[in-house]
């Protein structure tokens, strides 16, 4: 008998299971699918120019994956549907797509989609940036049985770009008994944009028809694979080796978008933040947008209430809760960090042990460097402040040398351009200055950062998530290391 494209889209239709979602998520469509997976290893120098920067090859050294450093993956998207259960633009799509198993800069196990074709042009780029429109495609499935004689199952699919890439496979096998997995997250990231992912919510059946490592059973009567052109040419030159022959059956799966959390906060805290940052998106699945400016700029910008759902601040902030675009009790103290003096790597290092010793040492500086206070920034209001306790503001006025930020004044003490640098000790990064300490607290208390969650926020839950890390015991740790005082 045969069985054709229609009836199979209507099981494959039945077949489509509901996935509850996760409040740090977003769905983006729900879609029944049939798919055929090649493992392959591809020349290793040629994947590599696919690759972001800091990410690597994950290659399995055992099991049915041994060896594998490239997927090509043919898909039937027998039906497509939103979040409201309607059709997505055509309602189903067919496509082929290259995904590299590989380790991202963080260490952690991911797939990697570094290319595709995909017969609707509409969607090309696609999710991932990347796929090509197929000017050529074919896709055909059928199966064929007869009493007492086995179950026979055939696929042709050819897809081919106006740009030279194709991609084409033929299989005719024997159908066997196949493998539902357990539901599972997996996380597809994009080549082209190495901070996007997908996350699919996916269960399968798995048919293994034909590898080279455990050796099942091998049913695959015919078999044909075709890859060039354009820019796969170098991954497909003839060298590439098929691994396993991988049938699924049915996938079902629910495709999610993490949810995203907006942080505004000054720069006193920026190399903090953004290593908690990362931990954060790690553990939680949230991604984190964050924007990092001056004190006064952070202040003035929540004031007048662009969004952000986490905005840090430092006092006094009395206008920010007047604005009502905080939750006023959602204050949440982080940390405090303190003016700290700079001198180019190998130099000698000045007495501050006092405010009279401070007061010497910038009297006898030839330069000062610090961050302009009237673009907004908190360090170098600070400075200005300390200069008029000891009463020297006239007096050193002439050598002071305002800087775009704490990076600048630290980049211009470690040119040599000014003896003395002051910022922020959490800002005190550049690898050519040496660190002498912290201005006398006498003369310059520190500066005190406090998180808030907007009453504006998109998702209070992921906010509150975010402030919350934000004042652990981990993220103590962190501003311990970044020469800052926790609040706890």
């Amino acid at each position: 008998m045969k069985i054709n494209r229609s009836l199979t889209r209507l099981c494959a239709a039945f077949a489509v299971l509901t996935v509850g979602t996760v409040n740090a998520e977003t769905i983006v469509e729900h879609s029944a699918e049939a798919r055929f997976q090649l493992d392959l290893h591809v020349p290793e120098a040629a994947l590599a120019i696919f690759l972001p920067a800091g990410w690597t090859p994950n290659i399995a050294v055992q099991g049915p994956a041994k060896d594998c450093n490239l997927r090509v993956v043919f898909i039937d998207r027998v039906t497509i549907n939103g979040a409201d259960g309607k059709p997505v633009g055509k309602g189903s799509n067919s496509l082929v797509y290259l995904a590299a198993p590989v380790k991202d800069p963080s260490g952690a196990n991911v797939q990697l989609i570094i290319g595709g074709l995909t017969a609707d042009s509409a969607d090309a780029p696609g999710p991932f940036g990347n796929y090509l429109p197929a000017t050529m495609q074919s896709v055909q499935r059928s199966t064929s049985s007869a009493t007492a004689a086995p179950v026979l199952d055939s696929q042709a699919w050819m897809f081919m770009a106006a740009s030279g890439e194709r991609l084409e496979m033929r299989i005719k096998f024997e159908r066997g008994s196949a493998n539902k997995g357990n539901p599972a997250d997996v996380k597809f990231y994009s080549a082209r944009n190495p901070s996007f992912y997908q996350i699919s919510r996916q269960e399968q059946v798995l048919d293994i028809l034909r590898n080279v490592t455990t050796n099942p059973p091998d049913r695959v009567k015919d078999f044909s694979f075709k890859a060039s052109g354009g820019s796969y040419a170098r991954l497909f030159d003839g060298t590439e080796k098929v691994l396993s022959w991988d049938n699924i059956i049915w996938l079902n799966r629910t495709v999610l978008l993490p949810s995203e959390v907006s942080l505004i906060a000054p720069g006193g805290i920026r190399a903090a933040a953004e290593q908690l940052i990362a931990d954060f998106q790690k553990k939680s699945g949230s991604q984190v947008r964050a924007v990092f400016g001056s004190g006064l700029g952070t202040k003035k910008q929540v004031t007048q209430g662009e969004a952000f759902d986490v905005p840090i601040v430092q006092p006094p902030y009395g206008e920010v809760i007047a604005s009502g675009n905080v939750v006023a009790s959602s204050a949440t103290t982080l940390a405090s960090v303190s003016v700290g003096v700079a001198v180019r790597k190998g130099a000698p290092k000045p007495d501050i042990s006092t405010p009279d010793a401070v007061k010497r040492t910038l009297l006898a500086a030839k330069s000062i460097a610090y961050p302009n206070p009237s673009g907004g920034a908190a360090a170098g209001a600070s400075f200005d402040e300390t200069l008029k306790k000891l009463g020297i503001a006239a007096q050193v006025e002439s050598k002071l040398k305002r800087a775009q930020g704490g990076a600048g004044a630290m980049a211009m003490a470690a040119k040599g351009e000014a003896e003395i640098g002051l910022t922020f000790l959490s800002e005190m990064e550049d690898p050519g200055i040496d660190v002498v300490g912290p201005l006398p607290v006498e003369i310059s208390p520190p500066t005190t950062l406090v998180g808030f969650i907007s009453s504006h926020a998109k998702d209070p839950a992921g906010a509150r998530a975010l402030l919350d890390f934000l004042s652990s015991p981990a993220a103590a740790a962190v501003y311990k290391g970044r020469g800052m005082q926790p609040a706890h």
